[in-house]
């Protein structure tokens, strides 16, 4: 027997217009296609991408979701951590976290970070990610500071709690030697 294998397709959505990014997922999501993507930029004309996804998220029941990429550098990592769990649980699993460290001056200025340290700061983030991912409290707590994933058997290798194991988008950062080794998911 023959079986037919298609490679998953993604698709970037545009940024131009928000108020039709539901219409576009709704319709992605009828369609072939796996997985809607959503570019991160601070000083950039585009809608925040987490949240805008948690929108697709209710606007839809199949289609993946990820960030393409988001520039964790410029977000506060406690919040990303939460924001990022949350969306994957709203999502029912259906998230994937596409993260680089970013190289515009610009984004890295109205953020308040050095461009210079950027990839040594994602490494301190990822650090703090997969701790929160996994329900370890965050510095000075008691408690897990994000909700617990919607099926911890379906989680990413990286962490037991992970919204899939988070891609490395970096490239010649201090990151890209550390970025997940994960066996492709079945």
């Amino acid at each position: 027997m023959h079986s037919t294998h298609r490679p998953h397709i993604g698709l970037g959505l545009p940024v131009d217009d928000p108020a039709l990014l539901p219409a576009w997922a709704r319709r992605a999501d009828a369609l072939p296609f796996s997985t809607l993507g959503l570019l991160d930029r601070l000083v950039y004309d585009n809608p925040e991408p987490l949240i805008t996804l948690a929108t697709l998220a209710g606007a839809t029941s199949r289609i993946r979701l990820q960030t393409e990429v988001l520039i964790a550098p410029v977000h506060n990592t406690a919040l990303l951590a939460k924001q990022t769990a949350t969306l994957d649980r709203l999502s029912d699993g259906r998230f994937t976290l596409g993260i680089g460290v970013g190289g515009r001056a610009d984004d890295c200025l109205a953020a308040g970070i050095d461009l210079h340290r950027r990839g040594r700061r994602l490494d301190e983030q990822m650090a703090l990610l997969r701790r929160t991912w996994d329900g370890e409290p965050t510095a000075g707590t008691s408690a897990p500071s994000a909700p617990a994933p919607p099926r911890p058997a379906d989680r990413g290798c990286c962490s037991a709690a992970s919204p899939r194991p988070p891609w490395n988008g970096s490239a010649g950062s201090a990151t890209a030697s550390s970025a997940p080794r994960c066996p492709p998911r079945t």
